[in-house]
């Protein structure tokens, strides 16, 4: 084991975690997972009936517990609730687990009826569950590599309960069936009937999600980290904490099951894995939590290199609380508050507001400089931006600068390359120095009312964002409740995410009518949800023009608004770029299509490339053409002979059309007008019949000429 060591001391630390793996492999002669668990009692893998039924018990008991603390505990605590609920089912699915590997208990009938128990709160058919972990496993691992990793729970269960295989339909599986859609025939409408809409998520949906979160960390771990190992560092350990790990009965163990012959119970795991570390340390790997969740989000590079301290003292962590924290408090709101039609309609008023303050103001207007605006309406813009709570118009513009100076490059403040995720708002969680960040925004510093915004930006923002639609639906009829939590918080959540979509949606989904060298798309869909914002490939293409769709009836309502304050006299110099610059880019990139469909075609050798004859040439090679069917001259070459004989042959069917020399000798027996006709004309300069003398022949016959051509005529 010293050696082993050694060897893992000299590996370079900049090499990959695989590479380093596969040289520990090599050189060290690491033993496999089933060597290593060989090396354990043999207790570890006999289920335990006592073990079993006390690991079971605590799952229920504390499920018991949380219910109750959900029941009693005030709103502003009901989180601790609804996490150690959620937690505690997912010990449930970790029973299940155990379940579908026979190794909760001994008997093979009781496993399956106490996991069929465990999933039916979870609405889990068992045997749909078990069948599905094989077939799934691909689309599962692909799942869990994507941004979208906390979904991949989500989607097993869907798989299992909607995407059955005709294979598995046996006894079993009817009999989960029949529990699982009594257990939901009963249960929700009780639920609704005793605690209505709002009782069913606090009791049962919340939960349920963060459940899921744990089963979809747990999910990732194992399609990924331990997939990518070898059999060296199959046994993974999740860095729960310490309540969690309790609460889930060791959901974080894991390891390649695929690969031993016997697996250990749950309840053994840990014990298990705490007895290996003496002897194989070097073969048990521990992930931590932050790197499951955050790596991909923000930036895992960052996790792998430096570590969870440094990369948690790398969070922007006050923008990182108030971006997540505020859709819960804003859905928590409208979940818990009283319906008044006009709060919603005040929310609809800040969403659109906001969203123009920053397409019209913060974008066209301050940081393209697309149309001159009065000082009245770049107040009110700066206003309208101020509330979206995406900072100040310094801020904004730098980045958005930065990002058309630098687009899809590490410059790029949300390079799309860095993932889709990180684009919309990974970004923001990250601490960045802005002295760093290279575009020129001192145009917008001599404007002394843009100086006192970005001063004063934050209690600016809490006020017109917050205080204000407060005060509104406060006043006017009595709902301050709706006005912080609806009109206020929840719409400064809509207004986020409209303006996140432009960095993330808009340069993934779309078309590239104008340049395919960026990222950058143009989309219906998106524009509607960015208030005109969805034509980006135009816009990186024409960046001051105040258009985003340039037609008339394309969505662009910032286009519209700038057009109205136009009208109003409150903006003016709208700038264009031309039609005919615009449509010279279309055709291009149409241009760049089209040559790039033509290559998939064989249109025949290209005219440049053919070799020049002359007709004495050609009248030389229809003379020695008669020579193909006479035996080799005794004394000659035999491949020689065999190449001019190729070469006669190649001019003894011609036709000349515009000066290029087609040989016509495989297509005279598919002449449309048949072999005498085409015959009459061989040798011959065909040009003035082809093209109309005796028949325009179409395209078509054109196309099959082009695929004949040998020679060009020599100019003489």
């Amino acid at each position: 084991m010293a050696t082993e060591v050694a060897n893992l001391s000299e590996l370079a630390p900049s090499e990959s975690p695989k590479l380093r793996r596969r040289k520990l492999k090599e050189q060290a002669k690491l033993p496999s997972l089933e060597e290593i668990l060989q090396s354990l009692p043999q207790e570890y893998f006999e289920p335990n009936t006592w073990k079993a039924l006390k690991s079971l018990g605590k799952a229920f008991c504390f499920c018991v517990i949380s219910v109750v603390a959900i029941m009693i505990l005030p709103w502003y605590i009901l989180p601790l609730g609804w996490i150690m609920l959620g937690t505690t089912v997912a010990g449930l699915v970790t029973v299940a687990q155990d379940c579908r590997d026979n190794a909760f208990t001994k008997n093979k009938f009781l496993n399956f009826i106490i996991g069929t128990l465990c999933l039916i709160p979870l609405c889990l058919p068992f045997e749909s569950w078990r069948n599905q972990q094989v077939q799934y496993f691909r689309s599962n691992q692909f799942l869990a590599k994507s941004y979208f990793w906390w979904t991949t729970s989500l989607w097993q269960w869907i798989t299992s309960n909607f995407v059955p295989s005709s294979e598995w339909i046996s006894t079993k599986f009817i009999f989960n069936a029949f529990c699982l859609y009594t257990f939901i025939a009963l249960f929700f409408p009780l639920m609704v009937y005793n605690v209505g809409l709002w009782g069913l998520c606090k009791y049962y949906l919340i939960p349920f999600v963060i459940c899921h979160f744990w089963m979809s960390t747990h999910l990732k771990v194992e399609h990924i980290f331990a997939s990518e190992s070898s059999d060296i560092h199959s046994w993974f350990k999740l860095q729960f904490p310490s309540w969690a790990e309790y609460l889930s009965l060791n959901l974080n163990y894991t390891y390649h099951k695929s690969k031993i012959s016997k697996m250990i119970p749950s309840y053994n795991t840990k014990e298990a894995y705490v007895a290996l570390q003496d002897r194989w340390s070097d073969c048990l790997q521990e992930v931590s939590l932050a790197r499951a969740t955050l790596g991909n989000f923000v930036d895992e590079k960052l996790a792998e290199k430096k570590g969870v301290v440094q990369f948690l003292s790398e969070v922007n962590w006050p923008t990182a609380i108030f971006l997540f924290t505020t859709p819960v408090i804003g859905i928590y709101g409208i979940l818990t508050t009283e319906f008044y039609y006009q709060t919603y309609l005040v929310t609809l008023f800040c969403w659109s507001t906001g969203c123009v303050g920053i397409t019209a103001g913060y974008h066209r207007l301050f940081s393209h400089r697309s149309f001159d605006a009065t000082g009245l309406l770049r107040m009110i813009v700066t206003f309208m931006g101020t509330q979206s709570f995406e900072g100040s118009v310094f801020d904004w513009c730098l980045d958005h600068r930065a990002h058309h100076r630098y687009t899809d490059t590490d410059l790029d403040p949300y390079n799309i390359n860095r993932g889709f995720m990180y684009a919309h708002m990974g970004w923001l969680l990250k601490k960045r120095d802005r002295r760093r960040v290279k575009a020129d925004i001192s145009d917008l510093k001599k404007d002394s009312f843009l100086v006192w915004q970005h001063e004063n930006y934050v209690p600016l923002a809490f006020f017109v964002g917050i205080i204000l639609p407060m005060l509104v639906c406060g006043v006017c009829w009595g709902d301050w409740r709706g006005g912080f939590f609806i009109a206020g918080v929840f719409a400064r959540v809509m207004i986020m995410h409209s303006t996140f979509c432009i960095n993330s949606i808009a340069h993934t989904l779309g078309e590239l009518p104008f340049n395919d060298q960026r990222t950058p798309r143009d989309h219906f869909l998106t524009s509607l949800i960015t208030f005109g914002e969805g034509y980006h490939n135009f816009h990186h293409e024409f960046p001051y023009d105040y258009r985003n769709g340039i037609f008339w009836y394309t969505y662009d309502p910032t286009k519209w608004v700038i057009a109205l304050a136009e009208q109003f006299g409150l903006a003016t110099n709208l700038k264009r770029f031309s039609s005919e610059m615009i449509e010279k880019g279309r055709l291009a990139m149409m241009q760049k299509r089209l040559d790039e469909k033509k290559k998939q075609w064989d249109w025949g050798t290209p005219i440049e490339e053919l070799p020049e004859v002359t007709w004495e040439q050609l009248r030389a090679a229809e003379q020695e053409a008669g020579v193909l069917d006479s035996e080799c001259p005794e004394g000659e070459d035999v491949e020689t002979v065999c190449e001019q004989r190729a070469k006669a042959n190649r001019y003894s069917n011609f036709v000349v059309v515009n000066d290029i020399v087609y040989d016509c000798t495989e297509f005279l027996d598919e002449h449309p007008g048949g072999r005498g006709i085409l015959q009459c004309y061989l040798g011959k300069d065909i040009t003035a019949a082809f093209n109309g003398g005796v028949y325009n022949h179409s395209l078509c016959a054109r196309h099959v000429l082009d695929k004949l051509r040998v020679a060009k005529i020599k100019k003489q």
